[in-house]
C-alpha cells in the first residue's frame, strides 16, 4: 500500500484522541464553585461584560457576604472580597459598590462603604448619599 492512503487514518486517529475543551460556561462554573461554593447567585453588569457572584452566610449572627466579579472574556476574576454585615451591588457597567462593617468602629471613619472600578482597578470610599 502507499503511504498516502495512511496518512488520513494517522490524522483521523491523532484528532479523535484530543481532549475536548471546556466551554466558558463550564470554567466559570467549576471556579465559582471553588471559591463559593454550590450555593450563590449572579447578576450580569448593563452590558454582560462581567458577571457580580455572591453567596451570603449567617456565621453566628453576622451576615457574611463572599463576592467575586467575573469577566467574561478572559474568563478570570477580576475582584472578590468578603464583607460583613453588607452588600455588595452593581454602580453602573464597570463599577461595582459594597459595604463592609468593621468589628471594631472608629468615629473618625463611620463611612464603610466603598466604590471598586473594574477597568482602573481602584478601590474608593463611596458616600451614596453624595454618588461620591
Amino acid at each position: 500500500m502507499k503511504p498516502i492512503f495512511y496518512l488520513p487514518l494517522f490524522l483521523l486517529t491523532l484528532f479523535s484522541c484530543r481532549p475536548a475543551q471546556k466551554s466558558d460556561q463550564s470554567t466559570f462554573q467549576e471556579v465559582v464553585k471553588q471559591h463559593l461554593g454550590d450555593d450563590f447567585q449572579t447578576f450580569p453588569n448593563q452590558d454582560e461584560t462581567y458577571i457580580l457572584v455572591f453567596s451570603e452566610e449567617d456565621r453566628e449572627g453576622l451576615l457574611m457576604t463572599t463576592f467575586l466579579v467575573w469577566d467574561k472574556e478572559s474568563e478570570a476574576i477580576l475582584y472578590q472580597r468578603t464583607v460583613k454585615d453588607g452588600y455588595v451591588k452593581w454602580l453602573n457597567a464597570d463599577e461595582i459598590v459594597y459595604k463592609d462593617t468593621p468589628g471594631i468602629i472608629e468615629a473618625s471613619n463611620p463611612n464603610f462603604t466603598y466604590k471598586y472600578d473594574l477597568k482602573k482597578k481602584v478601590k474608593t470610599t463611596y458616600n451614596p448619599n453624595n454618588n461620591e
